[in-house]
């Protein structure tokens, strides 16, 4: 009898545990997008080199809020414009996103079997505080890790803030010359070169005659190509211009760069009223990427929706890579826009051959 009333004992104790520490990583509620979807739902234009591996919607609510203690209503949980894996060799996959409203952010664990995805963990997430007004640092779209340093760029004139960790104070870098604002939108896409160079591009703006410098066999038709600037050197903060070949009605939403040093770049198209979207990866060799030139890419995948409501393909802007089990992996996230009746939290997770 007393050994039972002891077993009692320890299984509350256990179950108060499970129930105290379950909010410190509170999970989110995951629809998976299957294989069967993938090929259903999708006209595939072009591919080559990449496989789809799982996607997720994923819901963020009242529950995130209460664990983290965020100071941010629930419907603001969302508009994840950009992503980079933070992990180290050999742990679960994890990454950061950052939301273009209210500062949020999130690390979260990427959870696989047999190569696919999962499922995810929501690992930590908390709001950047703007020094100067003390509220969430709006309009965060694209995002550079290196060790624990982090650039942030913006929609607006180019502005790019640092910080040293999650819990630092962010502060005004250098800004990126010649960078148009609203509506031509900022800087959408930037990565990190393996030489440890910034490369930017705009999401809106065109290049102009400054930005191609060369004519001859290199010249194209600037309206098929968008403002993009890459650092002199690294840490500099001076930059120079290109431009990038675009793909039509495609704008460029993210980009990351691969292990073997080439850059991935991720276009889109997304039609809120229509729900017809499209998206591109394309692969940019790092020599391609050189001031007064124009930077054209090689496509692994272009793919478009051709129903209504879209399963698969959303507002997708964040683009990641990461290794896993002596593969490359490359993670797409959508940006919802706070929309909650017509878009979705969505992840996209790919292979590369």
């Amino acid at each position: 009898m007393i050994e039972l009333k002891l077993l009692r004992l320890v299984l509350r104790t256990l179950v108060s545990l499970v129930l105290f520490s379950a909010p410190l990583q509170a999970q989110s509620l995951d629809t998976p997008i299957t294989q069967a979807d993938w090929d259903n739902e999708l006209s595939i234009n072009q591919k080559k080199n990449i496989e789809f591996k799982g996607g997720l919607n994923y819901h963020l609510g009242q529950e995130h809020i209460d664990a983290y203690q965020l100071a941010i209503s629930a419907k603001n949980l969302g508009g994840f414009s950009t992503i980079e894996f933070i992990h180290k060799p050999g742990e679960v996959p994890k990454f950061i996103a950052f939301s273009d409203n209210h500062g949020l952010w999130m690390t979260v664990e990427l959870m696989m079997k047999q190569g696919r995805l999962d499922s995810i963990q929501i690992d930590r997430m908390g709001i950047l505080i703007d020094p100067k007004t003390g509220k969430g640092l709006n309009d965060i779209e694209s995002m550079s890790i290196d060790g624990t340093n982090m650039v942030l760029a913006f929609e607006g004139k180019g502005k790019l803030w640092r910080l040293d960790s999650l819990e630092a104070k962010p502060a005004i870098s250098n800004s990126i010359p010649g960078v148009k604002s609203f509506p031509q939108n900022g800087i959408e896409s930037m990565t990190r070169l393996a030489d440890g160079r910034l490369f930017a591009i705009a999401e809106l703006q065109r290049a102009d005659r400054s930005f191609v410098l060369k004519s001859g066999p290199d010249r194209v038709q600037l309206s098929d190509s968008n403002a993009a600037w890459v650092e002199r050197r690294p840490g500099t903060g001076a930059f120079d211009k290109l431009a990038v070949k675009t793909r039509g009605r495609l704008k460029p939403g993210g980009s990351t760069t691969l292990n073997n040093g080439d850059v991935l770049v991720l276009f889109k198209d997304y039609k809120l009223t229509s729900g017809l979207n499209n998206i591109a990866i394309e692969r940019f060799k790092p020599g391609s990427i050189t001031a007064g030139k124009v930077a054209e890419g090689e496509v692994l995948l272009d793919v478009s929706s051709h129903r209504r409501p879209q399963k698969i393909l959303d507002n997708m802007e964040g683009i990641a890579s990461f290794l896993h089990d002596g593969a490359e992996y490359v993670l797409l996230a959508s940006d919802n826009n706070f929309n909650w009746k017509h878009q979705k939290n969505r992840l996209l997770l790919f292979r590369l051959h």
